[in-house]
């Protein structure tokens, strides 16, 4: 344990790093994210997914994220995530962001770890002007407007 000058305890003996992917997503994305600890109420991660085209009219596109978050619990957190695109079939790039609640809890014994929760997002359209190609895009493509999440990953 690390006692720090502002009286907060840190422990060194915990798991300071995760790594998650959502075994759900994989019909329409691979996603993969990682998140460091960075005391008992903070902690910053990245993300990373790839759409690939497994519906008519949702071309590739390439996403990264950045993602902060508050634990006001030992398992339920906020968090404030900042994302950027880049779609692979017609060039066009997007911005955005999002604001989530979760739990997370983590298995001492195995490091498993389980992660759900859900999300508001804003994300710009990078879609060619078509009906069906926005509602994917909306709906569960990388503009989705609301983010339910499961994840499974492993805490070391």
């Amino acid at each position: 344990m690390i006692l720090k000058a502002s009286g907060e305890i840190i422990n060194t003996d915990s798991p300071r790093n995760v790594i998650t992917f959502e075994p759900i997503d994989l019909i329409w994305k691979a996603h993969l994210s990682y998140e460091h600890v960075l005391n008992n109420k903070l902690s910053i991660g990245v993300g990373i997914h790839y759409y690939y085209h497994a519906f008519p009219y949702q071309d590739p596109e390439f996403k990264a994220d950045i993602f902060f978050r508050y634990y006001y619990s030992s398992i339920s957190y906020i968090q404030a995530m900042g994302s950027g695109g880049q779609s692979l079939a017609f060039n066009g790039k997007s911005v955005g962001g999002s604001f989530s609640w979760g739990v997370k809890r983590i298995f001492p014994k195995s490091h498993i770890t389980i992660d759900a929760s859900l999300g508001l997002q804003i994300y710009s359209f990078n879609f060619p002007n078509d009906a069906f190609g926005a509602l994917q895009w909306y709906s569960i493509g990388p503009g989705a407007i609301l983010i339910p999440r499961i994840a499974l990953g492993y805490a070391f």
